[in-house]
Protein backbone atom coordinates (compact mmCIF):
# COMPACT_ATOMS: atom_id res chain seq x y z
CA UNK A 1 0.00 0.00 0.00
CA UNK A 2 1.40 3.11 -0.70
CA UNK A 3 1.90 5.78 2.14
CA UNK A 4 -0.36 8.60 2.54
CA UNK A 5 0.68 12.08 1.31
CA UNK A 6 1.10 14.83 4.64
CA UNK A 7 0.98 18.14 3.52
CA UNK A 8 3.24 20.73 5.54
CA UNK A 9 2.16 23.59 8.07
CA UNK A 10 4.14 26.05 9.28
CA UNK A 11 3.33 27.54 12.62
CA UNK A 12 4.87 30.18 15.10
CA UNK A 13 5.26 28.79 18.61
CA UNK A 14 6.48 31.12 21.69
CA UNK A 15 9.81 29.23 23.05
CA UNK A 16 8.08 28.00 26.43
CA UNK A 17 5.40 26.11 24.16
CA UNK A 18 8.01 24.81 21.74
CA UNK A 19 10.24 23.87 24.93
CA UNK A 20 7.09 21.78 26.41
CA UNK A 21 6.33 20.36 23.10
CA UNK A 22 9.70 19.07 22.94
CA UNK A 23 9.62 17.22 26.35
CA UNK A 24 6.14 15.83 25.24
CA UNK A 25 7.65 14.76 22.36
CA UNK A 26 11.08 13.06 23.95
CA UNK A 27 8.81 12.24 26.58
CA UNK A 28 6.85 9.67 24.24
CA UNK A 29 9.97 9.50 21.74
CA UNK A 30 8.05 10.89 19.03
CA UNK A 31 9.10 13.67 16.63
CA UNK A 32 7.90 17.66 16.95
CA UNK A 33 5.57 16.67 13.96
CA UNK A 34 4.49 13.76 15.35
CA UNK A 35 3.57 14.89 18.55
CA UNK A 36 1.47 17.41 16.82
CA UNK A 37 -0.95 15.17 15.36
CA UNK A 38 -1.30 13.05 17.78
CA UNK A 39 -2.51 16.23 19.88
CA UNK A 40 -4.34 17.72 17.26
CA UNK A 41 -5.84 14.03 16.42
CA UNK A 42 -6.71 13.73 20.13
CA UNK A 43 -8.12 17.10 20.65
CA UNK A 44 -11.62 16.30 22.13
CA UNK A 45 -13.39 19.14 19.89
CA UNK A 46 -12.08 18.44 16.34
CA UNK A 47 -15.05 15.73 15.40
CA UNK A 48 -17.20 18.55 15.95
CA UNK A 49 -15.20 21.10 14.26
CA UNK A 50 -14.86 18.56 11.27
CA UNK A 51 -18.85 18.16 10.98
CA UNK A 52 -18.91 22.25 11.14
CA UNK A 53 -16.03 24.04 9.60
CA UNK A 54 -17.67 27.19 9.57
CA UNK A 55 -18.37 27.45 13.59
CA UNK A 56 -16.03 27.66 15.89
CA UNK A 57 -16.38 25.32 18.79
CA UNK A 58 -13.04 26.95 21.80
CA UNK A 59 -11.18 29.51 21.51
CA UNK A 60 -7.55 28.70 21.39
CA UNK A 61 -5.40 31.08 23.55
CA UNK A 62 -2.46 33.06 21.79
CA UNK A 63 0.89 33.26 23.48
CA UNK A 64 1.29 35.73 26.61
CA UNK A 65 -2.42 35.02 27.01
CA UNK A 66 -3.70 33.65 30.49
CA UNK A 67 -4.03 30.09 30.99
CA UNK A 68 -7.38 28.48 31.32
Amino acid sequence: MPARKTETLTIRLCPETKAALRQAAERERRSLSNMLEIMIRDYPGLDALQRAPNRVEAQIPHCGDQPL
